[in-house]
């Protein structure tokens, strides 16, 4: 027996393996041999400690064990469980499972991962395992490499100064010079190529990392600010994109106020883009951010309306007040006279309501 968990362990498995799935599949039919794995425990492991790393490897199999109680459940190589059952419903348990492991773990987002291998003829228990490990290898595990190195490595990012911030132009098309900047960031690793946003943000997203991030950019775009006005070289607004997942934290608000007043930023020269996109956040609680965050001078942007969650944008436009619009006109590209036409209303809509528009995506000055 596995010391730590109390499960069978590899000798159990070696020794009585093979004949648990002769009996299992002459009884069942067919048999699903289930390989799991604890997603970036090495990572865990460095950050809460070995201590907390075991504790979370017996709760993952006393939780995979009570969902497949007429299976073998055991503690496999390399801080695997492996279960040996009667065809599952994995599909269905395994985000039950997820979950149950996520709301344990120290960081509420580590959790676990499988891959399973349907044996429905006699052969050797450990030939099904190593297909079973193939399967979650290839299928699973691979996918999710970048996602778990980027959770993994995000505070080395951040102490590193792996997180670049860019600063893209924005013209007005009237008096052909620049208005406005945005502030993008890019991860940049010494001697590797640089990851754009959309890689890692939605990752930070996920594992509610993603206000560290734009506090980080934040701080940066105000220090940039602070030693422009230092060395008297003008200085322009800056957009700076907002996760609306931030408003969860009750003191997004105030450090945000607390880094433009460490360099002694107006509020006007900073302007939040917020997307329009459903989140797991109080839609009452991010109209009243938001209203603060106006009320308190910063300008406010809705990006990206029009866009894949055009339904959505609309209904946020309704109830909330922006100071400006923010319109992705490659979301309009399938046909040019419509896009024409589509992207007018957009700006004469925005007109009516005070809203200045902004067009994102024209890389060529328009005809």
């Amino acid at each position: 027996m596995d010391l730590l968990t109390g499960m069978p362990n590899v000798s159990y498995f070696s020794k009585f393996g093979d004949d648990f799935l002769r009996k299992l599949l002459k009884r069942a039919g067919q048999v699903d041999v289930i390989y799991f794995d604890i997603s970036s425990l090495h990572s865990y492991n460095d950050h809460f400690g070995f201590l907390q790393g075991n504790q979370l490897i017996k709760k993952c199999g006393e939780i995979i064990r009570a969902s497949f109680q007429e299976g073998l459940t055991l503690r496999y190589v390399d801080n695997s469980i492996l279960t040996i059952t009667a065809p599952s419903q994995l599909k269905k348990l395994l985000p039950e499972i997820q979950k149950k492991v996520a709301v344990f773990s120290a960081d509420k987002v580590t959790t676990v991962r499988a891959g399973v291998y349907q044996v429905k003829e006699m052969e050797p228990a450990t030939s099904a395992v190593d297909k079973a490990y193939q399967v979650y290898n290839t299928s699973v595990k691979k996918p999710f490499e970048m996602q778990d190195y980027l959770m993994g490595h995000f505070e080395e990012a951040l102490s590193q100064n792996w997180l670049k911030v860019y600063y893209q132009p924005i013209f007005n098309l009237y008096s052909k010079k620049i208005c406005n900047f945005e502030a993008v960031s890019r991860w940049q690793e010494p001697g590797e190529p640089a990851l754009k946003a959309s890689r890692f943000i939605p990752v930070l997203e996920r594992s509610g990392l993603v206000y560290q991030l734009d506090l980080h950019v934040l701080d940066h775009v105000c220090q940039l600010l602070n030693q422009r006005r230092a060395d008297n070289l003008p200085t322009i607004p800056v957009s700076i994109n907002l996760s609306p997942s931030n408003f969860n934290i009750d003191s997004f608000i105030d450090q945000v106020l607390g880094i433009t007043q460490k360099y002694q930023i107006p509020h006007n020269m900073i302007q939040f883009d917020l997307l329009a996109q459903p989140v797991a956040v109080d839609q009452q609680r991010l109209k009243d951010a938001a209203a603060n965050l106006r009320k308190q001078g910063f300008r406010i942007c809705l990006d990206r309306y029009g866009g894949e969650n055009n339904d959505l944008s609309t209904e946020t436009l309704l109830e909330y007040n922006f100071d400006y619009l923010k319109v992705d006109v490659r979301s309009f590209n399938t046909n040019r006279q419509r896009a024409k036409i589509i992207l007018g209303s957009v700006i004469n809509m925005s007109r009516l309501l005070k809203i200045v528009p902004v067009v994102r995506g024209l890389r060529t000055r328009p005809c």
